[in-house]
């Protein structure tokens, strides 16, 4: 089988090697880890509001509860932030 060139999602393309997963951690519902994914991105210069569109974007997929509870780690990530 001949060798296909990698596809890269939008998750990807926006966040680079970072952190390539953060929309699926939302997705799943898993937001075990993630506090510590936003932390990473917003220290290495994503902005607050660049974060909240990324999990406004996936909310709109995965469902208003994961989004929510996806919102409630940015929202503590950030207040620790300041």
């Amino acid at each position: 089988m001949a060798d296909q060139p990698k596809q890269v999602g939008g998750g990807q393309k926006m966040f680079g090697d970072f952190a390539p997963k953060l929309a699926v951690l939302t997705a799943g519902g898993n937001t075990e880890q993630l506090g510590s994914h936003l932390a990473r991105a917003f220290d290495n210069g994503l902005t607050q509001e660049e974060l909240t569109e990324a999990i406004t974007h996936v909310t709109l997929y995965a469902g208003w509860p994961r989004g929510m509870s996806a919102m409630g780690v940015a929202m503590q990530v950030f207040a620790d932030k300041k």
